[in-house]
């Protein structure tokens, strides 16, 4: 699951952002 946790780390930088 290297690409959903990838995928999980964009998503949680995209929330740090918002």
């Amino acid at each position: 699951a290297e690409k959903e946790e990838r995928r999980l780390r964009k998503i949680q930088a995209n929330r740090e952002f918002a």
